[in-house]
């Protein structure tokens, strides 16, 4: 397959994932939400909105991040509140069996009004995109024990290939 025709196709499987994941969202949150593919408004919103209160957890380097994941499956998001704040973002990449939520990182400030929320849609994406490339799990290695109970709670499974970090997993 062609490269401009790997990148149309993967276009398509994140688009579906992501109206189906501002379909099932726009229902639940309480104020106006989007996620959409990752724009340099997005690295402006890190840099400009977040400032230096991000969590030291997860303070990704994005620019290398969106570097060395530039493959047409790499799905890299971004998550709006009213259309100007931004929630969250993140990096999800295909596997032969699954895709995996590799990167998250939410808003830092107190009062983001989707702070519970931030990794449910981040899952939910990564979820729908699984589906739609046709793979069978959703994977995610938790930065902090505060995560890994969530994904626990979520119905996520441990695992751990031989010689590889453990990731949590869960079926689509």
């Amino acid at each position: 397959m062609q490269l401009h025709q790997a990148r149309a196709r993967y276009l398509e499987h994140k688009l579906r994932a992501l109206n189906a994941t501002n379909m099932t969202f726009k229902s639940v949150l309480s104020v106006g939400f989007r996620v959409g593919t990752w724009t340099t408004r997005a690295q402006q919103c890190i840099r400009d909105q977040w400032g230096g209160h991000r969590h030291p957890d997860v303070a990704w380097d994005w620019d290398a991040i969106l570097h060395r994941h530039r493959d047409p499956d790499a799905f890299a998001f971004a998550g709006w509140v009213n259309e100007h704040r931004l929630g969250f973002v993140g990096l999800a990449v295909t596997t032969s069996i699954s895709v995996e939520l590799k990167f998250v990182e939410g808003d830092p400030r107190e009062d983001c009004p989707i702070g519970g929320s931030r990794a449910l849609i981040a899952l939910d994406l990564s979820a729908n995109y699984a589906e739609s490339c046709g793979k069978q799990e959703v994977w995610v290695r938790p930065v902090n024990p505060t995560l890994e109970r969530l994904y626990i709670s979520l119905g996520f499974e441990v695992g751990a290939p031989t010689g590889q970090p453990r990731y949590f997993r869960r079926r689509v």
